[in-house]
């Protein structure tokens, strides 16, 4: 089978299941934030398991290892919230400030790089 015709076969049987209950909606958008956040993070390093990503992220806590992958893992939310209620807004450009405040958002603290430029001109 070629790869076009699979995406067709997936559109279709995603609009045959359309309209979704609000049940579903909320199920699939739960399942959406766990697998998101736990894939995100763990190709960046986390070493939270995906049972402990998704009673964090569901429940709040976590059980077992619980230092900074906590705050990663939560920011990482948090930030996926920002970017899921700016996407709902429809017409509503995507503005550098926003990108900023996401990009501190997830990272937990500014991001800022400082070079020397020739003449010993410090910029950032």
């Amino acid at each position: 089978m070629n790869m076009r015709y699979l995406k067709k076969k997936a559109l279709t049987a995603w609009q045959n299941l359309q309209p979704l209950s609000e049940k579903d909606r909320e199920r699939l958008s739960r399942r959406f934030t766990v697998d998101f956040n736990y894939n995100s993070n763990h190709i960046e390093g986390n070493t939270l398991t995906y049972g402990q990503t998704k009673i964090l992220l569901l429940f709040g806590k976590v059980i077992g290892e619980a230092d900074v992958r906590v705050q990663e893992m939560t920011a990482s939310n948090v930030g996926l919230r920002m970017m899921t209620e700016v996407a709902a807004v429809k017409g509503v450009p995507l503005m550098q400030n926003f990108i900023r405040t996401l990009h501190k958002t997830i990272l937990r603290e500014d991001y800022i790089v400082y070079r020397n430029l020739l003449g010993g001109i410090q910029v950032s």
